[in-house]
C-alpha cells in the first residue's frame, strides 16, 4: 500500500453468511454469535485460496475487492450482534476498513473510472492515507476506555518501541526515498506517509497490547491483524524500492487478505466487547516478555548502524544519535517511575510495621485508635480524609472514633448505619471485600459527610469477632492507586486484630465487676475453679477437660500452686493468696500466669480473681480463667517483627540502638564501658548480582549466624539493613572488641556453599569504644557513627581486616564529604586540566610520546594532585564522566601537539585507565567517539591499566581489551611487577607494552635482587613482542643501565616533569631537539 498498485478487490460472500446468522431465530443465537467468527473466517480462507488458484476468480482485483469489503461487513454485523458498551472504536474501525477498499476500487478502476493511466500520488492515495486516522483514533479510544486514569509507563514502552521501529523504517524505507533527488516533492511526501502510517499505527497499537485490561481472542486478532498488515505494507515498499514492478495476484495480496479477516473475526468473536472494557484493578507487574520488547527496541539504533557498516553505507548520524538520546531519555523516565514505585512500596512497608508496633505498645482505646489513624496518615498521606469507624451500642450502627482531614473537628459523635449503605457496597463489605467508590453522589457525600473536595471514597471492613466490627475510610480527591488499597487492606486486617485482641482485654476488666457467679459457672466456655486458702481446688468448671485435657476428678483436692501453676509464677501466686486471705473485700485482680496442660505443655492463661470466701454458697476464691496463649503468640510475634530483621531474625536497627542507649547510659552511672563492632560483607553486591537476591539472603543468614555464635549471650549482634551488622559489647574494653572481631573473621574463613557453589565471603569490622564524652541525646549516634568510619577506613585500607576509632577519622570524614560535593562541582564545570610527561627514545633522547596526567584547578586549594581524588572519584562513580573528559581532551589536545611539533613525527598519547572505566559498557564506544571526533589516528592512542585492574575479572576484561584492540588502539600493562606478574595472563591479554614500575627503576643500579627483576621483566617483554617503558628515571645512571638491559623507551623526572601543553611544546622545540644522540648516551 506505499505507492501504486493496491493488494486487490473485494468480495461479500462471507457478509451475506454473516447477514443470515444474525437473523437465525433466538433458540440457535447463542450458538451462532460463538461460532460465527470460525465460520467467517473459514470462508475467507476459501476465498483466499479461490483467489489464487480457482478460474475465473482467480487473481481478480474485483473479487478481491469483495473479499476485503466482508471485512466492512464482518465488524458492522459484530457491532449489532454483540452490541459493545462502547461502539465508536468499532465504528471508526469500520470507517478505516471501508476507505481501504475504497481506495482498492478506485486504484485498479482507474483507467475505467477516469480513461487514463493511474497517475502518483492519485486520488486512491488519499482514500488509502485515511485509512490509518480512522484506525488509530478506534485504538486511542480503545486504549482510553481501557485505562481510564492513564498509564503512563505502557505509553513510555510504546514511544520506546516506536522510536525503534521507526528509525528502522526511516533508514530502510523512508530515507531511500526521501533522499532520490529524481522525485518530485509530492511523490516523496505521499511515498512517506504511508510507512510513517504504519509506525504511528504500530505505536498505538503496542500502547493497546502493553497496557492493563482483558486480552481474550478478540484483542489478539487485532494485534495479529496489525501485524500482518505492518509486514505487508514494509515487504511491499522494500520491493517498490528495488525496482521491481509488484503485480497484482502476488503473495503480498496474502497478508492484505490476513488483516481484514482478522479484523474482521476480532469484531464477530463474543469476546469483542471485552476489549474497550476498563481495566479491573490489579498491581502493576513488569512481565519479563515487556522487558525483552523494551531491549530490542532499544538495540535498533545500533543494529541499524551495524547493518549500514556492514553493507558499506552512510550511516545517517543525526538521526541515529536522535532516536538512541530519545530512546535513552524515556529509559531514564521508565527507570525513575520504577524507583518511585519501589521507594513508595517500602515507606507502605515501613508504615505498616511501625502501626504492629504501635498496636502492641498501645494500652488504651485511644492509643490503638490514634496508631491506626497515623499508620493510615503516613499511607495515604495528607491530602486525604481518614476516618476509623466501630461498632456503637446502636444496632446496626458504626461510630467514627478517630479522623482526620474532612471528617475531623466536631465530627466524634457522627454514626452511620450500615443497614442503609448502598446494597452494592454493603455487600461487599459483608464479603470482607474493600471497596472503591468514583464519583460521590449526596447520598453518600451525606452518609460520611465528606466535602466536595473528595472524588473517591475508599472503605475497608475491620471484621472484629467474625462479624463486621467498623471501617477504615479514606475519602480523597483523586483514585487510590491499587498498591496502596492493598496497603491499607492489610492495615485494616492489623487494625481488627488489635481491636479484637483490646476488646478481649477490656472484657476480662469487665467481667471483674460481674457477681453471676452460678451463671458463669453453668454457662462459661472458660475455667472456673474455687480454690481455698491453700490453693486447694474445690470447684472445677467441666470445661478444663476442653481446655487443658484433664477431668474434673484429677484436680479436686490438688494444690493449684504444687502442679499447675510454673515454678517462676509460683511466687506472685502465693503473694496474690496471701492478699486474697489477709484482707476482707478484696476487689477482683485479673492476673496472668502459666497453666500446666495434660499433655505438659505450659499455656498462657489470664485469670480472673474474685474474693467470694465470705459468700455461703462458694466459700473461695473464684478463677475465671482463660487461655490466651494464641493472642501471646500473636503480640510476641508482633513485637518481634517490630525490633527483629525477617531473613537473620536479628535485633533491627531500632532495636539495637535502643540497646546501645541504655548501655550508654549505664556507663555513665557504673564506668563500665561498651563497645560497638560495626561491619560491612566485602562485594556482597557481587553475590546478589550474579546469584540472585535469594542467595544473598542465605549469605546474610549465614553471616548473622556465624556473628550471632561468637559473642556472649548478653551482648547484642543485630543487622542494621542491607549488608551491614553490629554488634554491643556490654562491659567490653579494647582487648575484648579486637578479640571479638578476629573471632567473627575467623569464623567466616571457610568457603559458604550457596547453590552448589563455594563462596569467600569476608567482612570490614569498624571498632569503636564508648567514653565519658559520649553524653546526651545523640550519644548512642555518636558511637554508632564512630564505628561506622572505622569500619570505612578499614575498606579503604584493604577491607577483609578490622579498625578502631580515632577521633581523627571525623575530620576525614568530614573533609571527604567536603572534597566529595567539590569533586562533583568541578564535573559539572570542568575544573581539571591535563598535564603531560615526555616518553623519550633512551638511545637518541626523541619524544616517542606522551603520558596524559590528570590535574584538579580547585577555586580554593589551588591545583589538586590526582592521588586526593582519583580514588574517591572510582569510589563514587565520578571517575566514569571524568575518565570521558580525559579521553577526549588527550586526543584532541595529542593532534594539537603533534601539529605544533611536527606533523610527520609519529608522537603517541597514552591515557590511564581505571577499573570503572574498564567495566562501563560504553567504554569502547566513548573510545572511539574520542577518536573521531578529534581526528588521532587510532594507532597513536594509548591506553594503560594496572594487572591489579586487569584481573579483577579476567573474562570481561579479556573481552573488553579485546574490543577496544579492534578499534586499532595500543594497549600498555601499568605498573607491571607490583601485581599478579603473571606470565600466563600476559598471554591472554591483547596488550602492546609493558610498563616497569619505578619500584624497579630505583635500585637499578645496586644489583641484588631488583636489579635482577628488572632485568627478567624486560626480558620478558621483548621475548613477547612487547615494548618495555621504564618509568620513574631520575639519574642518568638508571638511563644507562637500562639501555644495557636494552629497554628502548622511559620516562621521569631525568628528562621532565608533567608539563601543561604549552610548556611541553617548548620543551619539544627548545630541549629535545638539540640533544644529540651521543649526549643522551653519556648522561
Amino acid at each position: 500500500m506505499l505507492q501504486l498498485s493496491g493488494p486487490g478487490d473485494r468480495s461479500f460472500t462471507s457478509a451475506n453468511s454473516a447477514l443470515r446468522t444474525a437473523r437465525l431465530s433466538p433458540d440457535r443465537s447463542f450458538m451462532k454469535k460463538r461460532f460465527l467468527w470460525i465460520a467467517y473466517l473459514g470462508l475467507g480462507a476459501l476465498g483466499g485460496l479461490a483467489y489464487y488458484a480457482l478460474p475465473p476468480v482467480a487473481k481478480s482485483g474485483p473479487f478481491f475487492n469483495l473479499l476485503g469489503l466482508s471485512s466492512v461487513a464482518a465488524i458492522t454485523i459484530g457491532i449489532r450482534l454483540h452490541r459493545p458498551e462502547g461502539r465508536l472504536p468499532w465504528v471508526l474501525v469500520a470507517v478505516g476498513q471501508a476507505l481501504f477498499i475504497a481506495g482498492d476500487v478506485i486504484t485498479y478502476n482507474y483507467p475505467k473510472f477516469f480513461g487514463t493511466d493511474i497517475p502518483f500520488p492519485s486520488i486512491g492515495d488519499v482514500f488509502y492515507l485515511g485509512v490509518y486516522p480512522c484506525l488509530i483514533a478506534g485504538i486511542l479510544v480503545m486504549i482510553r476506555r481501557r485505562s481510564p486514569g492513564g498509564d503512563r509507563d505502557s505509553l513510555i514502552d510504546s514511544l520506546i518501541v516506536a522510536i525503534g521501529v521507526g528509525l528502522l523504517s526511516w533508514t530502510f524505507l523512508m530515507a531511500p526515498i526521501a533522499h532520490d533527488h529524481t522525485l518530485s516533492l509530492s511523490v516523496k511526501l505521499v511515498s512517506i506517509a504511508y510507512p510513517l502510517m504504519d509506525v504511528l499505527l504500530l505505536a498505538v497499537t503496542v500502547r493497546l497490547a502493553v497496557g492493563g485490561g482483558k486480552r481474550e481472542p478478540a484483542f489478539y486478532f487485532l494485534a495479529a491483524g496489525v501485524v500482518a498488515l505492518l509486514a505487508t505494507d514494509a515487504a511491499y515498499g522494500l520491493v517498490q524500492l528495488s525496482g521491481v514492478i509488484y503485480q497484482n495476484g502476488g503473495p503480498l495480496e496474502a497478508g492484505w487478505l490476513s488483516f481484514y479477516l482478522l479484523w474482521g473475526a476480532a469484531a464477530l468473536h463474543p469476546s469483542m466487547r471485552s476489549v474497550a472494557e476498563p481495566t479491573p484493578d490489579k498491581p502493576v507487574r513488569f512481565p519479563i516478555r515487556r522487558l525483552i520488547l523494551l531491549a530490542g527496541a532499544s538495540l535498533i539504533a545500533p543494529a541499524v548502524q551495524a547493518i549500514q557498516v556492514a553493507r558499506g553505507q552512510a550511516i545517517d548520524t543525526p538521526v541515529v544519535v536522535g532516536s538512541s538520546v530519545f530512546i535513552f531519555l524515556l529509559v531514564v523516565v521508565r527507570m525513575e517511575g520504577l524507583v518511585r514505585k519501589h521507594e513508595q512500596a517500602e515507606a507502605r512497608e515501613r508504615a505498616l510495621r511501625e502501626a504492629g508496633a504501635a498496636f502492641v505498645s498501645a494500652t488504651t482505646r485511644d492509643e490503638l485508635y490514634g496508631a491506626a489513624n497515623q499508620a493510615t496518615r503516613e499511607l495515604v498521606g495528607d491530602e486525604s480524609a481518614i476516618g476509623l469507624y466501630l461498632k456503637s451500642d446502636s444496632p446496626d450502627h458504626i461510630a467514627l472514633v478517630a479522623a482526620t482531614g474532612l471528617w475531623g473537628g466536631g465530627l466524634e459523635d457522627h454514626q452511620i448505619s450500615t443497614g442503609e449503605l448502598p446494597e452494592r457496597i454493603r455487600s461487599e463489605l459483608l464479603a470482607r471485600r474493600p471497596i472503591g467508590i468514583v464519583g460521590l453522589d449526596s447520598g453518600l457525600r451525606e452518609q460520611f459527610r465528606s466535602g466536595p473536595e473528595a472524588q473517591f471514597l475508599y472503605l475497608a471492613p475491620l471484621f472484629v469477632f467474625d462479624q463486621l466490627g467498623g471501617l477504615v475510610a479514606v475519602a480523597s480527591a483523586m483514585e487510590l492507586p491499587i498498591a496502596l488499597r492493598n496497603s491499607l487492606q492489610a492495615l485494616a486486617s492489623q487494625t481488627a486484630l488489635a481491636v479484637e485482641s483490646a476488646l478481649l482485654t477490656e472484657d476480662a476488666h469487665f467481667r471483674q465487676s460481674e457477681a453471676r457467679f452460678a451463671s458463669l459457672v453453668q454457662n462459661s466456655s472458660d475455667m472456673v475453679t474455687v480454690i481455698l486458702a491453700d490453693s486447694s481446688i474445690r470447684y472445677q468448671s467441666p470445661s478444663i477437660e476442653r481446655v487443658m485435657g484433664y477431668q474434673v476428678e484429677e484436680l479436686l483436692g490438688a494444690r493449684l500452686i504444687e502442679y499447675l501453676i510454673h515454678p517462676d509464677d509460683v511466687p506472685r501466686i502465693v503473694a496474690l493468696l496471701a492478699e486474697f486471705t489477709g484482707q476482707q473485700d478484696h476487689a477482683p485482680e485479673l492476673v496472668e500466669f502459666r497453666w500446666r496442660h495434660r499433655d505438659g505443655r505450659w499455656l498462657h492463661v489470664e485469670s480472673l480473681w474474685s474474693d467470694l470466701s465470705l459468700d455461703p454458697n462458694v466459700g473461695g476464691i473464684v478463677m475465671n480463667t482463660r487461655d490466651i496463649s494464641e493472642r501471646k503468640l500473636f503480640e510476641q510475634q508482633l513485637q518481634h517483627q517490630a525490633f527483629h530483621d525477617s531473613i537473620t531474625g536479628l535485633a533491627n536497627r531500632a532495636l539495637f540502638r535502643d540497646r546501645v542507649e541504655h548501655s550508654l547510659q549505664r556507663q555513665q552511672r557504673d564506668g563500665r564501658a561498651a563497645a560497638v563492632l560495626f561491619m560491612d560483607i566485602d562485594d556482597f553486591k557481587t553475590v546478589n548480582d550474579s546469584l540472585g537476591h535469594a542467595a544473598g539472603d542465605q549469605v546474610l543468614r549465614v553471616v548473622g549466624d556465624q556473628i550471632n555464635s561468637s559473642i556472649r549471650a548478653g551482648d547484642t549482634a543485630a543487622r542494621l539493613g542491607g549488608d551491614e551488622f553490629a554488634v554491643l559489647l556490654e562491659d567490653a574494653d579494647y582487648g575484648r572488641a579486637v578479640e571479638v572481631a578476629e573471632r567473627i573473621m575467623s569464623s567466616l574463613v571457610s568457603p559458604i556453599r550457596i547453590d552448589g557453589k563455594d563462596l569467600s565471603v569476608r567482612v570490614s569490622i569498624g571498632i569503636a569504644i564508648g567514653d565519658d564524652d559520649l553524653k546526651g541525646a545523640r550519644a548512642a549516634d555518636d558511637l554508632l557513627r564512630n564505628a561506622d568510619m572505622a569500619m570505612y577506613t578499614a575498606k579503604n585500607q584493604g577491607k577483609s581486616r578490622f579498625q578502631l576509632f580515632e577521633p581523627t577519622m571525623h575530620d576525614r570524614a568530614l573533609h571527604r564529604l567536603e572534597l566529595k560535593a567539590d569533586l562533583q562541582r568541578a564535573v559539572e564545570n570542568e575544573e581539571f586540566t591535563l598535564y603531560y610527561q615526555p616518553i623519550l627514545i633512551l638511545q637518541t633522547g626523541e619524544v616517542s610520546g606522551f603520558e596524559a596526567l590528570i590535574r584538579w584547578n580547585h577555586p580554593r586549594r589551588g591545583l589538586v594532585q590526582p592521588l586526593e581524588f582519583i580514588p574517591l572519584a572510582e569510589e563514587t562513580g565520578l571517575i566514569i564522566p571524568i575518565g570521558r573528559w580525559v579521553l577526549s581532551q588527550a586526543c584532541r589536545q595529542g593532534v594539537w601537539l603533534r601539529e605544533q611539533s611536527s606533523p610527520d613525527r609519529p608522537l603517541s598519547v597514552a591515557v590511564n585507565l581505571s577499573a570503572r572505566q574498564l567495566q562501563h559498557s560504553e567504554l569502547v564506544a566513548e573510545v572511539r567517539t574520542a577518536l573521531e571526533e578529534s581526528g588521532l589516528e587510532p594507532s597513536s592512542l594509548i591506553l594503560e591499566i594496572t594487572e591489579t585492574v586487569m584481573m579483577h575479572d579476567m573474562d570481561m576484561s579479556i573481552a573488553r581489551l579485546t574490543e577496544l584492540k579492534g578499534l586499532g588502539v595500543r594497549l600498555a600493562v601499568d605498573d607491571f611487577g607490583t601485581g599478579y606478574s603473571s606470565l600466563n595472563y600476559l598471554r591472554q591479554f591483547p596488550v602492546d607494552i609493558l610498563k616497569v614500575d619505578r619500584s624497579f627503576i630505583g635500585g637499578i643500579n645496586a644489583g641484588g635482587e631488583e636489579a635482577a627483576l628488572t632485568d627478567a621483566i624486560i626480558t620478558l617483554a621483548n621475548t613477547l613482542g612487547l615494548s618495555p617503558v621504564a618509568e620513574g628515571i631520575e639519574r642518568s645512571e638508571q638511563q644507562r643501565k637500562l639501555l644495557e638491559l636494552q629497554c628502548e623507551l622511559g620516562q621521569g623526572f631525568l628528562f621532565a616533569k608533567p608539563l601543561p601543553p604549552e610548556e611541553l611544546v617548548r620543551y619539544m622545540d627548545e630541549y629535545v631537539k638539540n640533544r644529540q644522540p651521543e649526549q643522551i648516551s653519556q648522561n
